[in-house]
């Protein structure tokens, strides 16, 4: 069957590169490979070997975490997307291996290598790749910048183990009669926060997603998805679209859940066909809560991005998005938060490409904060023309400011100012966040974001 959309198309291509080392290259922590492997072997590196399908590398098994090879195994893969150049390392290494077709292979991200007796891991910082080593930290939290001192091979040993023990918890909460115990020690494996990683997936917390949903928790794998640190593009599919709707419009739900389920369904490609499930959602434009009407303009906007070859169906696209422009438009001529009308001015500006309709009242402009990898970002709007020539994050407890550590800050109105730099997290505490901008003629403006709370492991919430 001919492929209809075009959105579709483009996003499944960024996938599916020809090449192994010239695509998206996503990685895993320890769990995420230990799901996938069915070896994991320390080993010594015995260098480059030809075979039929290229030039691989053969390894020498020194130990066996898992799986059945045993000590002095000979082992060959194909690791020339991991770059180790600058670097020298000893022969020493942590293979982690699925077979595929009868050949063994390393799994996405799935080399650890040492030098100077410290582990490193690789991971893909730009796309195309290759992999590029960082500095092994504390599991899973090292996926999000917050891993502390670099690891030895005892220390990767015990993250390993430490690993599986999540697995298995998160496995063994299915045998939980009780759904609120179920519920809760499924989410005690997942830390709580809101840091999170480029091209990383994590894989155990898609399998506790569909467990909970295949146990009739689908609110549980909702809060699951909240505390998701990696990618989650094309990851709704663990629930069907009229059941997040529901849960969406559910009043009696907390503002958290509806949120994620407007954003769930907006990461489901059927959304664009099911326009019976899109009416239900454009209702919580007008919602009480800002926190919800932020969600569903942004979730209800996204069909613009949609193409399709399908002349009838794009018509009926066509006319929904007009409807749906129309609605939003509406909405921002009275809206008075900053988050809606961020929310707004994005979906003109990202999902409709047209500039929204004038106003003359409320706010001149609207800044929202977000938290992007090991960033403190914040996203800058312009309701009406402003020249805006700079952008500066502060962090206050009490009178005092502090350093930000990482900040990027993004200005949206006509000509772009971007402003970034800094690494780290602020020292544990609770800060009064806000940005300064540089506005010609009217000089500095201060715009209050609300409070950023750092926790002792450093991972931070926005409030």
């Amino acid at each position: 069957m001919m492929a209809r959309w075009l959105y579709v198309l483009v996003a499944i291509g960024l996938l599916t590169p020809s090449r192994a080392d010239a695509k998206m290259m996503v990685h895993y922590d320890l769990a995420g490979l230990l799901l996938q492997s069915e070896s994991v072997l320390i080993a010594d590196r015995i260098g480059p070997v030809k075979t039929a399908q290229g030039e691989y590398t053969q390894y020498r098994v020194v130990r066996s975490l898992r799986g059945s090879r045993k000590v002095g195994d000979l082992v060959q893969v194909y690791d020339q997307h991991f770059s180790t150049a600058g670097h020298k390392l000893e022969t020493q290494a942590v293979l982690f291996v699925m077979t595929y077709g009868g050949t063994p292979s390393l799994v996405s991200s799935g080399l650890r290598v040492l030098e100077n007796g410290k582990v490193w891991r690789f991971e893909q910082q730009d796309n195309p790749g290759p992999f590029v080593m960082v500095p092994q930290g504390r599991d899973p939290q090292d996926q999000w910048g917050l891993g502390g001192a670099q690891l030895d091979l005892a220390k990767l040993e015990r993250a390993i183990a430490e690993a599986q023990k999540r697995i298995d918890a998160v496995a063994a909460a299915k045998s939980i009669a009780d759904p609120a115990k179920r519920r809760a020690a499924v989410l005690a494996v997942f830390p709580k926060g809101t840091s999170a990683s480029s091209f990383y997936v994590d894989l155990l917390a898609e399998r506790a997603r569909t467990q909970l949903v295949d146990a009739g928790d689908l609110e549980g794998a909702l809060l699951v998805d909240a505390r998701d640190r990696g990618m989650t593009f094309g990851s709704g599919s663990y629930a069907k679209l009229p059941d997040l709707v529901a849960i969406a419009i559910d009043p009696k739900r907390t503002p958290e859940v509806r949120r994620v389920a407007l954003a769930v369904a907006g990461r489901g490609f059927g959304l664009s066909e099911n326009f019976v499930e899109l009416d239900r959602i454009a209702t919580l434009i007008d919602d009480p809560d800002p926190v919800i009407r932020s969600a569903a303009i942004t979730t209800a906007a996204h069909p613009a991005q949609v193409v399709t070859s399908d002349r009838a169906q794009q018509r009926k696209l066509d006319a929904y998005n007009a409807k749906i422009r129309t609605a939003i438009a509406k909405r921002y001529a009275t809206e008075q938060d900053a988050r809606v009308i961020a929310a707004i001015l994005a979906a003109f500006d990202g999902s409709f490409r047209k500039p929204p309709p004038s106003r003359s009242t409320g706010p001149r402009i609207v800044a929202v904060p977000n938290l992007a990898d090991v960033y403190v970002g914040v996203d800058v709007y312009c309701v009406r023309p402003s020249k805006i020539t700079n952008a500066e994050v502060i962090l206050m407890t009490g009178t005092t400011r502090v350093p930000t550590g990482g900040v990027n800050a993004q200005v949206h109105c006509g000509s772009s100012v971007s402003v970034s730099g800094g690494t780290g997290a602020p020292p544990t505490g609770t800060y009064e966040l806000s940005v300064e901008l540089t506005v010609q003629g009217s000089g500095k403006v201060t715009l209050p974001l609300g409070r950023l709370i750092v926790d002792a492991t450093g991972d931070r919430l926005l409030n």
